[in-house]
């Protein structure tokens, strides 16, 4: 493997575990325990983190069975419509799409990042503007933003229109935009239990090896849709104005990454005396499972990129991903023990007044492979 080839896989591994690592940490809830023992010393505080811990959509077993499904047909139908009909007509319209969607999600991944940076004291004195739409007595629509938050929307808002209006999509904008969506989509789905989770897993693991080696389906899709659900590194020269692309599906980040959040959620359940917001990487309390699937998750894709190399033909990185992944997850508790405790888990959730069960996303793996593309 030459030197060109070994940095666009590295890029893609690096970019992957990152959008990971964050989109897992920004997925933790404080728990109920830690809440209350703030309350006692620090009642602001805990509204704080209240006001600022958004409602997330949690995916049950029922959801999980419907994925492979809902992808298969999301997969054929835009596979039918690259074939019978021009692709740049559906590339202009789901390139407008990703770009609005794109808009929201780049904005509030920069926003999340200057809060870090910035540090939770600091963001907190920081002026915050509200803006309120009422009817009568009744409020239709509220939205609360701190200043770097405002005057993030000018350069998210340029990166996506620039994105949208160009004709031939620039591969770093491509990254932007999807990495931020992966980033959010790890954060906001969850997953309930481990249960749901290797329904999940299992299911994508066979549409992923069924559509990559079955047919050509997913290649086809993959390479012929220019939007950004794919994660692009030139092969060739940084420079070279038509380069050789890796690339890695969206679905091969978010899939797994849903599985390592949980890992890391049952981590924190876990913990004795969990801390309080914000959680990063040095947060102290034990990340066994996360760190076990996270690894597992990084062999997993090299030995992907490996055998791609050799047979020098696409393959379905999910093939090599959720076994990697549920096999760490599982020796990782037989060694602490906890087998039957890990799997009964269910994650816990604040109960709301009149309010439904939570509802299935809808969404669906469409590009869950790691291919070359020329």
């Amino acid at each position: 493997m030459d030197t060109g080839h070994l940095r666009a896989y590295g890029s893609i591994i690096a970019s992957a575990v990152v959008c990971i690592v964050c989109g897992s940490f920004s997925s933790l809830r404080t728990p109920k325990a830690a809440k209350e023992r703030a309350a006692k010393s620090s009642p602001e505080r805990v509204a704080q983190i209240e006001e600022e811990e958004e409602e997330v959509a949690a995916l049950t077993s029922a959801d999980a069975w419907l994925f492979p499904i809902l992808g298969s047909i999301s997969l054929v139908t835009l596979f039918l419509v690259l074939r019978y009909f021009d692709p740049k007509w559906i590339n202009w319209f789901l390139g407008w799409y990703f770009t609005l969607l794109g808009f929201g999600s780049v904005w509030k991944s920069s926003s999340s990042l200057v809060k870090t940076v910035l540090g939770t004291r600091r963001w907190h004195n920081l002026t915050q503007y509200t803006l309120s739409l009422t009817g009568g007595k009744d409020e239709m629509f509220k939205l609360q933003a701190r200043l770097p938050t405002i005057l993030l929307s000018v350069p998210s808002a340029l990166i996506c229109f620039y994105y949208g209006m160009s004709e031939d999509k620039p591969w770093v904008l491509t990254n932007v935009i999807s990495l931020s969506l992966g980033c959010n989509a790890i954060a906001v789905l969850k997953l309930d239990n481990f249960c749901t989770a290797a329904i999940l897993l299992g299911g994508l693991f066979i549409y992923d090896i069924w559509w990559v080696f079955g047919t050509n389906v997913m290649v086809t899709v993959a390479k012929g849709l220019d939007v950004p659900i794919k994660v692009l590194w030139p092969k060739t020269d940084l420079s070279d104005p038509s380069p050789q692309l890796a690339l890695l599906g969206l679905g091969d980040i978010v899939v797994p990454g849903l599985f390592i959040a949980l890992s890391l959620r049952y981590d924190l359940s876990l913990a004795a005396n969990a801390p309080l917001p914000p959680y990063n990487p040095f947060s102290k309390f034990r990340k066994s499972y996360f760190w076990a699937t996270l690894i597992a998750y990084f062999a997993g894709l090299s030995v992907t990129i490996g055998v791609m190399e050799i047979f020098q033909a696409a393959q379905p990185a999910l093939l090599y991903l959720c076994p990697a992944c549920i096999s760490a997850w599982l020796l990782t508790a037989l060694s602490r023990g906890e087998v039957a405790a890990a799997w009964a888990w269910r994650e816990e959730t604040e109960e709301k007044p009149d309010s439904g069960s939570p509802a299935s996303s809808g969404a669906a793996s469409t590009s869950a492979l790691i291919a070359k593309s020329d």
